[in-house]
């Protein structure tokens, strides 16, 4: 996908922003740092989220409100040793923030648009996706479309949005659990 005039536009702000108002935080990614998420992302990694890193790759954990932006080791870390990240990377979810409490922030990197989700990490596990709603044990088993479901999509616009978000603090203050539970229809 090319990105559009806009996205370019509206990624170009929020790096001028993360630079300055985060300053030493944030810098371009070296060609082997590219790589290496690129090789996490199976050579798939979308478009805008490329041009995001390339420029503004957090040098630490950056801690923006309830959002903690992560480094290339902690993202590497994320997707390979930790839940919810290393059980949903199989599925086309790519770990790169959290919440302060621990929900993973993570691409969905089989959508050309880079859709980011908030992912519990209490409701994610390696048997798929229980919680209590309605006087109901609810069980899903572990796949795209569930993960999707027990999920928050954090913004219409893809990745450009998630950073915008980010950028304020915006994120990370809805609980991924309790929207799952209210959104339950028993009868899907």
């Amino acid at each position: 996908m090319i990105l559009s005039e806009k996205c370019i536009a509206d990624i170009e702000e929020n790096i001028s922003y993360l630079k300055e108002n985060q300053k030493g935080k944030f810098a371009p990614a070296t060609e082997d740092e590219l790589k290496q998420l690129s090789d996490l992302c199976d050579g798939k990694m979308p478009e805008v989220m490329h041009k995001f890193f390339s420029e503004c790759m957090p040098q630490e954990e950056v801690e923006i409100g309830n959002l903690v932006f992560y480094p290339l080791s902690r993202i590497l870390q994320e997707n390979n040793d930790y839940v919810p990240g290393c059980i949903i990377k199989p599925f086309g979810f790519v770990t790169i923030a959290s919440t302060l409490d621990g929900d993973a922030f993570a691409v969905d990197i089989t959508n050309s648009e880079a859709h980011v989700y908030q992912c519990s990490h209490s409701l994610i596990s390696e048997d798929g996706m229980s919680f209590y709603a309605k006087k109901t044990m609810v069980h899903y088993e572990l796949n795209y479309e569930n993960i999707i479901k027990c999920s928050l999509k954090v913004a219409k616009n893809g990745f450009s949005g998630f950073i915008t978000l980010a950028k304020y603090g915006y994120l990370g203050r809805d609980s991924v659990t309790d929207y799952v539970i209210k959104h339950y229809n028993k009868s899907k």
